[in-house]
Formats: C-alpha cells, sequence, structure tokens
C-alpha cells in the first residue's frame, strides 16, 4: 500500500513502525518479467542484498493471495469501492 513506509533498524527490518527480524519474504504483484529486470539493474536492489551478505531469488507464481489488508486512512482523492 502506498502507505507502507520501509526503514533500516538496528535489529532488522521496520515496517510501519514494527520490527521483522531476517529473512524476508517479498510477494510482489505485477509483470514477473519486468519485476525481474527491475531487480536485477546493476547498482539495484539484488546487488544491494548480496552486499549485505543476503541471497535473492526471483520466482514467478501462478497466483498470488492477498490475506491481509492495511486499513485505509483518511481517503483524499479515492473511495473504497464495495
Amino acid at each position: 500500500m502506498a502507505s507502507t513506509y520501509f526503514a533500516d533498524g538496528s535489529s532488522g527490518l521496520v515496517v510501519d513502525g514494527q520490527t521483522l527480524p531476517a529473512p524476508y519474504t517479498l510477494t510482489i504483484i505485477g509483470p514477473a518479467a519486468t519485476m525481474k529486470t527491475a531487480l536485477m539493474i546493476p547498482g539495484g536492489v539484488a546487488d544491494s542484498v548480496v552486499r549485505d551478505g543476503g541471497t535473492l531469488l526471483v520466482d514467478e507464481a501462478p497466483s498470488v493471495r492477498v490475506d491481509a489488508l492495511h486499513p485505509a486512512e483518511n481517503l483524499e482523492n479515492a473511495k473504497p469501492v464495495q
């Protein structure tokens, strides 16, 4: 969601103020080939992960299930669809 933020924390990744310990699994919704290309740009995400001692694996899933929602707050330019 556009209002979610990510930051470095002393004990791990901080998402919306909550520290999450490693390892991390991200599920990205979008065209797989485009996402993989973007992640592999030299000097980008994949290089940063490797530089920090991590491993990046990109896998194309046939479907993605969204089972957690972030409540919408202060909508200015949109309204939920029922």
